[in-house]
């Protein structure tokens, strides 16, 4: 079971430091770190209880260890630090370097200059990082009018930045544990696709028996590209599904696609045994197919869910 204090220690007793990010993972010098300081206590405490509250929506959640294939909706993944161990690195590095940002020019702060919100509270049991992504309140009500409250009256806010702390906590980190809470959002804050890979990389063995395919090597030779790992991954631990894709018959393939595919597979895609010829033009498509990711299963002769 998953419960805030047994994990994190009592963060609400503690202050917090909270840095906005713009982290660009391909170019180090274009990254920077602002850290905000408030003068009003109000401001921490407010952000550490809705923190708080988010994580007890977690607490029935079954803690799982981190799977690329997928997650059940009550699950609660979770990955050892070591294995983003670089990208932690740079974040650090980055909030070490960090400049300050007062509160009176909060206002003033250019959400293009942001993408992650690190919060890093010391705790009972070590130090605590939470990890967001930026959320532009301009950007979510970007074809809406923004109105905001002051001293009782509604005002419009027109052309100007607006400051959002989002709540919504994407990944803790605590000790050599990440705890994911939104797989996507990790996903893109750390590059993270390793796991995916190594599935993916685990079936070649299967892929090289299939007599579907008339040129294998080809097929592997986009074994890099995102698109073909992050497919593959799903059907790595079907072993039922990739025993059918290996006992296919090329011919029936064929045939079945031909009059079931709504023209995405023409004649043009197979050889005169019925295999799919893969080219740089069509191997994606070939991938989607076998990923399940058409609404037709060839394999199974069935639509999809």
């Amino acid at each position: 079971m998953f419960d805030s204090k047994e994990e994190f220690g009592e963060i609400e007793k503690f202050k917090a430091n909270i840095y906005l990010l713009k982290y660009d993972k391909r170019s180090k010098t274009s990254s920077k770190a602002i850290i905000i300081n408030s003068s009003d206590n109000r401001f921490y405490s407010t952000m550490l209880n809705s923190y708080s509250k988010y994580l007890l929506g977690f607490k029935e959640r079954t803690k799982v260890a981190f799977n690329p294939v997928g997650h059940n909706l009550d699950d609660l993944p979770i990955l050892p630090l070591g294995k983003v161990l670089d990208k932690f690195h740079e974040l650090m590095a980055l909030i070490s370097t960090c400049n300050n940002l007062a509160q009176k020019e909060i206002k003033d702060f250019n959400e293009k200059d942001s993408n992650l919100i690190v919060t890093e509270i010391a705790t009972d049991k070590g130090t605590l990082y939470f990890i967001s992504r930026y959320q532009s309140l301009t950007k979510m009500f970007k074809y809406k009018n923004i109105y905001y409250c002051n001293k009782g009256k509604m005002i419009l806010q027109e052309n100007e930045n607006l400051l959002l702390m989002n709540y919504n906590i994407d990944v803790a980190i605590l000790g050599e544990k990440l705890y994911i809470f939104n797989i996507g959002n990790f996903k893109n804050i750390f590059s993270y696709d390793e796991d995916l890979k190594t599935a993916t990389n685990n079936i070649f063995p299967n892929i090289k028996k299939w007599r579907i395919l008339a040129n294998v090597d080809m097929f592997l030779s986009f074994a890099d590209k995102k698109y073909f790992y992050q497919s593959l991954a799903k059907i790595a631990d079907d072993s039922e599904y990739l025993e059918l894709i290996e006992k296919a018959d090329p011919i029936q393939i064929k045939n079945k696609l031909l009059l079931k595919s709504n023209g995405d597979f023409i004649e043009e895609d197979f050889n005169e045994k019925g295999q799919l010829v893969v080219t740089e033009k069509n191997c994606k498509k070939i991938i989607k197919l076998i990923s399940k990711e058409y609404k037709y299963n060839v394999f199974k002769d069935s639509m999809e869910g």
